[in-house]
């Protein structure tokens, strides 16, 4: 019975044991997932991107927030258990990336360039620690965006690279000085036309000082002290000199020092440009000579534009305006004459029995009375007056400035001095009369057409009053 009892009491103590043994299980595992939890909650917090990828199968175990920003992902979810070379632009720098790793345990400010899924390039700088997770070997990953930085650096490789290929298609001299602390003068930038100038690589003469690149003493000081002088001033230095070349050749040089001013008004830096005076000389009167052929050229133009232009405006018979520039300066005139307020006149004249005249001596006689009757409207015109040939035996003359009174007026005048005129044609002496109608803006109308209008039929009246007269529009003259 004592056995029994025995027996039943150790296997009670084994009981609580093995209870006692399981609820220590339980309470380790809920202390475990409340650690991973903070642990979690902590790494979502972290201001730069977290990524944990396993050392054995290379597949991502965990992001943070950041890195889901960062990566633009929708989700942790979506992206966990996926391979993680598929990240990286180059597949070959996650292999260095790892092997590391492994190697050092440890990496610092790595810089990689990686790729959203969507292909899209991120550049960050990767700091890694080879640890434990979830019960296996990890890659613990703290990344920070630089791609903002990278692009910057990019585009200042870029523009110093384009700056480069610009100084070195230039055929002057272009340099860069430094000037150090124990004012030494260092050459830190120049272009391929003056490392060929002195027979070497832009290399071999970068970062070298004054000393070391000329080897002529009386140059030597000669340069220092111009370089000194504008570091002392600091003020622009132009100035020629003259210096040998790889094949001791002395050339001369127009000079231009110009000095670049730190935030304290100190020059550190002295920018120079070099031209060969010969060569500026021969530009020089290559320019000018070729200046003076387009300048002659010009003239010819110019000269040969002003006949199309007066060949466009002008009646070749008579030289007197055509009609559409007529057209296009009544049309001007009248609406500086609205502007203005002032009158304009139109005047509208007919050689009288033209065709007979014609008929009788022929088409040359009567283009001899065209070009006389003209000759004699053009000696008679004001500097404003605009004289045209309006067609056939018609002018028209167009009078800014004048009322009806004294448009028929002037009429008058060339009516008389025609009828005077007598036209020599050979062996003869011609004569003829003229009609014309006169009408005025604004009374007789406000728009060229009705202004020509009214002045034909005021030249109707005097064809029909019997000709060699004048009429107004609306009054008999």
């Amino acid at each position: 019975m004592l056995g029994y009892l025995l027996a039943a009491l150790s296997l009670a103590g084994l009981g609580y044991w093995l209870w006692r043994l399981h609820q220590n299980r339980l309470q380790s595992e809920a202390a475990l997932r409340s650690s991973e939890a903070k642990y979690r909650l902590l790494l979502d917090s972290a201001p730069c991107a977290i990524v944990i990828t396993s050392l054995r199968d290379n597949t991502v175990l965990y992001l943070n927030r950041r890195a889901v920003a960062e990566f633009d992902v929708p989700h942790a979810d979506e992206v966990v258990g996926t391979p993680a070379p598929m990240y990286y632009q180059n597949p070959a720098d996650r292999e260095l990336f790892v092997a590391t790793l492994k190697r050092d345990g440890k990496l610092d400010d790595m810089e990689l360039a990686l790729q959203t899924p969507g292909g899209d390039p991120v550049w960050m700088s990767v700091s890694a620690r080879v640890t434990d997770f979830e019960q296996q070997a990890a890659i613990f990953v703290a990344a920070v965006n630089v791609s903002g930085r990278k692009q910057v650096e990019m585009e200042l490789r870029e523009q110093r690279r384009v700056l480069q290929q610009f100084y070195d298609a230039m055929t002057d001299h272009v340099f860069l000085i430094r000037v150090d602390a124990d004012q030494q003068f260092r050459l830190i930038a120049t272009n391929n036309a003056m490392a060929s100038f002195f027979g070497a690589s832009k290399d071999q003469m970068l970062d070298r000082t004054l000393s070391e690149l000329l080897t002529d003493p009386t140059l030597l000081a000669s340069v220092s002290a111009r370089y000194q002088h504008v570091v002392d001033t600091r003020q622009v230095a132009h100035y020629e000199e003259s210096a040998p070349d790889r094949d001791t050749v002395r050339q001369d040089f127009d000079t231009v020092l110009s000095p670049l001013l730190d935030e304290r008004g100190r020059c550190r830096y002295i920018c120079g440009i070099s031209r060969k005076i010969s060569e500026r000389k021969h530009m020089e009167t290559a320019l000018r000579v070729t200046n003076e052929h387009l300048q002659q050229q010009l003239s010819k133009i110019e000269e040969l534009h002003g006949l199309l232009r007066e060949q466009a405006i002008r009646d070749p018979l008579t030289g007197l305006f055509n009609r559409r520039y007529m057209e296009e300066s009544l049309d001007r005139e009248l609406s500086r004459a609205l502007r203005e307020g002032y009158p304009v006149s139109v005047v509208l004249a007919d050689i009288d029995h033209f065709k007979k005249l014609n008929d009788t001596y022929g088409h040359p006689a009567g283009d001899e009375v065209l070009r006389q009757l003209a000759q004699l409207l053009k000696e008679q015109a004001r500097a404003s007056d605009i004289p045209c040939r309006y067609g056939g035996e018609e002018f028209l003359f167009v009078l800014p400035h004048a009322n009806t009174a004294t448009a028929v007026e002037r009429a008058e005048q060339w009516r008389r001095a025609f009828e005077q005129l007598a036209v020599p044609f050979g062996t003869l002496s011609l004569r003829a009369t003229l009609s014309a109608g006169v009408a005025s803006y604004p009374g007789h109308g406000r728009t060229a057409a009705a202004l020509i209008d009214a002045a034909d039929r005021a030249l109707y009246d005097a064809k029909h009053q019997g000709r060699n007269r004048i009429c107004a529009a609306a009054d008999k003259v």
